[in-house]
C-alpha cells in the first residue's frame, strides 16, 4: 500500500490491478478505493473541464474529492526541483484567482512514491480545499479535497485515506 512522505522514500503500487470497486476511469493512471459514506459521481460532466481523466466522489454539493489527471509530453520524473516548481507555477491558485480568498504556498511532499506538492485554499463561497498535484512520468494527477465547515472532519479523513491508498503509474 502506498504511503505519503514529506521526505521521499514512499513505496509505489500500480493501478494496473485495481481492486474491484476502485474509483477510476478508462485509461487513467490512477485508482483508489471509494471512501466510506461517499458516492461515486465520476459520470457527471460538469467538473474538471479540460482534464482527460476525471473522478469525483462526494457526500454533499461542496463536500467532495476530485481526482483528475492529464498527460503531458515531458517526462516529469526527470525535472530538476527548480524545473518542477516552475511547472507548478502554471497550476498554482492565487488570491487573484476568481473566488479564492486565501491560498497557501506550495509544500513539497511525496505521494505514492512520486514528487508531489500541496496547496490549501479558502474560497469566497465558504469552502476550503486541500489540493495535491502529483508529477509522475508523463502524467499530472491532481487530488482536490473540498469541504464545508460542517463536513471538514469527514472529508479530510477520507482525503487522507485516498492519499494513503491511491496508486499512480506513468501513462
Amino acid at each position: 500500500m502506498p504511503t505519503i512522505s514529506l521526505s521521499g522514500g514512499s513505496v509505489s503500487s500500480s493501478p494496473t490491478s485495481c481492486a474491484a470497486g476502485a474509483v477510476t476511469v478508462p485509461g487513467a493512471p490512477f485508482c483508489y478505493p471509494l471512501p466510506a459514506g461517499f458516492a461515486d459521481n465520476s459520470s457527471a460532466t460538469d467538473y474538471a473541464y479540460g482534464w482527460d481523466w476525471r473522478t469525483l466522489v462526494s457526500i454533499g454539493t461542496h463536500d467532495l474529492i476530485q481526482v483528475i489527471g492529464h498527460p503531458v509530453q515531458a517526462d516529469l520524473d526527470t525535472l530538476t526541483p527548480v524545473d518542477a516548481l516552475n511547472f507548478m507555477e502554471s497550476l498554482l491558485l492565487r488570491e487573484t484567482t476568481p473566488g479564492v480568498l486565501t491560498a497557501t504556498t506550495l509544500t513539497n511532499m511525496t505521494i505514492d512514491g512520486a514528487r508531489a506538492f500541496r496547496q490549501d485554499a479558502h474560497y469566497t463561497i465558504g469552502v476550503d480545499t486541500q489540493n495535491y498535484t502529483i508529477l509522475r512520468g508523463h502524467s499530472v494527477v491532481s487530488i482536490s479535497c473540498q469541504y464545508t465547515p460542517s463536513r471538514a472532519t469527514k472529508v479530510t479523513a477520507a482525503c487522507a485515506d485516498v492519499l494513503a491508498t491511491i496508486g499512480i503509474v506513468d501513462r
